[in-house]
């Protein structure tokens, strides 16, 4: 099977493991400003919760569905059904906010695709349903998604200690079963419905709580992917994630965004 990308568009194209290296390293800059945040958030896990998210956030794009319909195959409601499926050992709080996270990172477009153009005035399961059947039997990878992240978590991720080869495990696991037994619709659909529970139902004050905490992040994932999409892409200036960089460049962030960059090109291998 052929290499795998996360962009190949108008003769740019971005591998797979090198958007996911280039956003991690992005993330390591950010994340002395808010590792105490996150553990407050999640608690203290066993591995790096925004890396794992990083490395799966795109997953969705890997299927020959993406390939065939990126706009209408909502890359990032696969990619949150893979990530809720590999941490089904996990707590379940922080199962269901890195699960929601990922399946939220294009939230505006998730949105506009599945809601406005459809009419609707809200994401319904009803929607979602109606989509992903015309892509059931397009949901196999597209490239060689094994090799791919054998190099990425053995190579990158263990090596610098972001994941334990238990989780290794996990990931191997659930790519195995995609390769081998395929993902069924309704598979996904009970993920996202129990997603949606975990979010909307219970007292006013837990689920404020719940959403607050799937926010925050959402947010270090957004930030962490919208810069190395931007650097990889040399500042492509139609890729929705480039308002975050700007805001990134004007100080929003306790971090130069110059010191990010230098970071992905480091891991990229193109340091002066």
């Amino acid at each position: 099977m052929n290499i795998c990308y996360s962009y190949n568009k108008e003769g740019k194209v971005e591998r797979y493991e090198n958007h996911i290296k280039s956003a991690v390293a992005a993330w390591s800059v950010i994340k002395p400003y808010y590792e105490k945040v996150l553990d407050r958030v999640l608690g203290k896990l066993e591995f790096d919760p925004i890396a794992v998210a990083l490395a799966i956030h795109d997953l969705g794009k890997l299927t020959n569905a993406y390939e065939m319909s990126p706009r209408n195959f909502r890359h990032e409601i696969f990619s949150g059904y893979a990530m809720y499926k590999i941490l089904g050992k996990r707590p379940e709080d922080v199962k269901m906010i890195l699960s929601l996270a990922v399946t939220l990172h294009h939230e505006n477009i998730l949105m506009g695709v599945y809601v406005g153009e459809l009419g609707e005035r809200y994401l319904t399961i009803s929607n979602i349903r109606r989509i992903l059947d015309t892509f059931k039997d397009k949901l196999k990878p597209n490239c060689d998604v094994k090799r791919t992240f054998n190099e990425l978590l053995k190579n990158f991720l263990v090596r610098k200690g972001l994941i334990n080869d238990e989780f290794v495990n996990d990931i191997m696991e659930f790519i195995d079963h995609w390769l081998n037994d395929g993902i069924k619709i309704d598979d996904i659909i009970y993920s996202i419905k129990d997603m949606i529970a975990w979010a909307s139902v219970g007292p006013l004050e837990d689920l404020l709580i719940r959403r607050a905490r799937v926010a925050s992040v959402l947010h270090l994932i957004t930030l962490a992917d919208s810069i190395a999409a931007n650097v990889l892409r040399s500042g492509d200036m139609k890729d929705e994630g480039n308002w975050i960089v700007e805001r990134v460049s004007k100080g929003a962030e306790p971090v130069d965004i110059n010191e990010i960059k230098d970071a992905i090109n480091k891991v990229m291998g193109n340091a002066p």
